[in-house]
């Protein structure tokens, strides 16, 4: 099956692949991408690692005692599956979903190194149906088209399903990077987070100080019963991937009565967030 995928990623005229070894802590194997402009690709290949903070974020919240072994972690939009193989590789089960069927390419190659289980589905709404999602290199920036003028040459129809449906279990970590559709994953959610536990979620909101934006990063914190929200930047300006958690003091800003009490007259700095339901501890 492995040599199947990959004679078929050979012959995509838009792919080069590379499996590599990753320099996090700890590492594991992947395949990447060598000409498909996509950032998480370009930056593990040139430095090994994607997104350092976020990493770090990740092995804090998973290298946890507190959670037995095989807890779930859910990842919606995986890319091409750097963050749900890191969190295999944590001893965590994953259920990852991407809609793009480039990176989607990838990230099922990994998952038969990793025990990771794909899906083409994009969660979404409350209601299973169609949905057109733009598929443009560079990969990162493919999002679901709400208006025929947002699509481009190259789209594909996706099938879409609630959450709830798919994951029916407590979980310690889902992270949401869906550029600009993540309203439509947490309605998607609310019954996972009235049956479940969610411990933990890492979320990217595009337009973050927007008031409908602000509505939903309060409307998350209350559905998820999450005490503290952190907004938080990523960058490249470490020399190593080896961060302590503690090294990323300078990085978060604690949006918790911000979001809490609709202060919008507060800003919301970075449109990385990260609600949990304890507070931080540098």
């Amino acid at each position: 099956m492995v040599d199947t995928l990959l004679s078929a990623l050979e012959t995509n005229p838009t792919s080069s692949i590379q499996l590599l070894k990753t320099q996090t802590i700890p590492s594991f194997p992947m395949f990447t991408c060598t000409n498909c402009k996509c950032d998480v690709c370009r930056w593990i290949i040139q430095l090994g690692y994607f997104a350092p903070v976020e990493t770090t974020i990740f092995r804090h919240i998973l290298n946890n005692d507190t959670w037995e072994n095989g807890a779930m972690v859910v990842d919606v939009g995986a890319n091409v599956g750097y963050f749900s193989a890191y969190a295999t590789t944590m001893g965590c089960r994953v259920a990852s979903f991407e809609p793009n069927s480039h990176p989607r390419q990838f990230l099922l190659a990994t998952s038969f190194v990793h025990d990771i289980h794909h899906t083409k589905w994009q969660v979404s709404g409350v209601q299973e149906n169609e949905v057109l999602f733009t598929t443009s290199i560079p990969w990162g920036v493919g999002h679901i088209a709400r208006r025929m003028l947002q699509l481009d040459n190259d789209f594909v129809k996706v099938q879409v399903i609630p959450l709830h449906k798919v994951v029916k279990e407590n979980v310690v970590l889902l992270k949401i990077d869906t550029e600009g559709y993540e309203k439509d994953v947490i309605e998607g959610s609310e019954q996972l987070f009235k049956n479940h536990v969610v411990h933990n979620v890492i979320i990217e909101v595009k337009n973050f100080n927007d008031p409908d934006k602000r509505d939903l990063m309060h409307h998350l914190k209350e559905i998820g019963h999450f005490t503290h929200v952190y907004s938080y930047y990523d960058s490249y300006d470490y020399d190593r991937i080896s961060l302590e958690f503690e090294d990323l003091k300078p990085r978060f800003f604690d949006v918790t009565e911000t979001i809490g009490n609709k202060k919008y007259h507060e800003i919301v700095p970075y449109e990385d967030l990260w609600f949990c339901k304890q507070p931080i501890s540098f």
